[in-house]
């Protein structure tokens, strides 16, 4: 089941596990330029929220976070995250994954 957040939530932090396609985790210690990237799922042509990362713990267990800000989630629906990062010689992303479902707030903000 996905997660359901407020629309506009501020604070909400954002957690994800980068893993290779065993599903292993890849060890972030010593990655540079961490970003996780957010986006509605319906809108294929909505500009990305780009965040700033910062490593859950020793980044070991290849799990990095953001905190959103006001505006990020301004769309009601699933979104996308998806983590950027430079390791060594590799500088990519991991597979986009739905992360949570942002709906309406009772006063219809």
């Amino acid at each position: 089941m996905t997660k359901k957040v407020s629309y506009n939530a501020v604070g909400l932090k954002v957690t994800l596990e980068c893993v290779d396609n065993d599903g292993v985790a890849i060890p972030l210690t010593d990655a540079k330029n961490l970003k996780i990237k957010l986006r509605p799922q319906s809108g294929s042509t909505a500009t990305a929220v780009v965040k700033n990362a910062t490593l859950e713990g020793s980044g070991a267990d290849g799990r990095l976070y953001c905190l959103t800000e006001s505006g990020d989630l301004d769309t009601i629906g699933d979104w996308l995250a998806q983590a950027y990062y430079e390791k060594g010689t590799y500088e990519g992303h991991t597979i986009p994954v739905t992360i949570f479902t942002v709906v309406a707030n009772l006063d219809g903000t």
